[in-house]
């Protein structure tokens, strides 16, 4: 059911009160309040930040990720077996990158071995492996694959997980 219309003199004279509609302005993006601005920027400085960090620790970290490439590559080129020196030569040079020369360089035989214990968590080498790096670099002759494989994989675990002193 309908209404029924207005007379002309009524309807022009409440039309003529009526005002046009007008829209808000647009919600902005930004926040109005000063604080979330704050927020806004310290939250943007603490991810630089660590982003700096993360950066640093990578390029610090570079020496590993190329004697694991070496450590992985031996014995690759020519079709040669790796032997237990070429192993107990990579391992030295990450030593050497990480510790002062004069702490490492002097090392070898037992005292290497413990060194090599010493500074990684979980202690990788176990005493067949240990025995063979104190004496491998005085013999040429490769043990078995499979022991040479784990001895491989202890020497890429110690590379990876060894506690320099600047990761103190």
């Amino acid at each position: 059911m309908s209404l029924p219309p207005l007379p002309r003199e009524i309807e022009s004279h409440v039309l003529a009160d009526l005002q046009h509609i007008v829209s808000p302005p647009p919600v902005a993006w930004h926040p109005a309040a000063p604080g979330w601005l704050w927020l806004a920027v310290t939250l943007l400085a603490l991810v630089l930040y660590w982003c700096g960090l993360r950066l640093r620790r990578w390029g610090r970290n570079r020496y590993r990720r190329e004697a694991v490439r070496i450590l992985h590559g031996l014995g690759a080129v020519d079709g040669s077996p790796c032997t237990v020196a070429s192993i107990n030569r990579v391992l030295k040079l990450a030593a050497l990158a990480a510790w002062p020369r004069e702490r490492v360089a002097p090392l070898s035989g037992r005292s290497w071995v413990n060194f090599l214990n010493n500074h990684c968590p979980g202690a990788p080498f176990d005493t067949r492996q240990l025995s063979l790096l104190a004496a491998g670099a005085y013999q040429h002759q490769s043990p078995a694959p499979d022991e040479l494989r784990r001895l491989t994989a202890a020497a890429a675990l110690w590379i990876m997980c060894h506690k320099g002193p600047a990761d103190v």
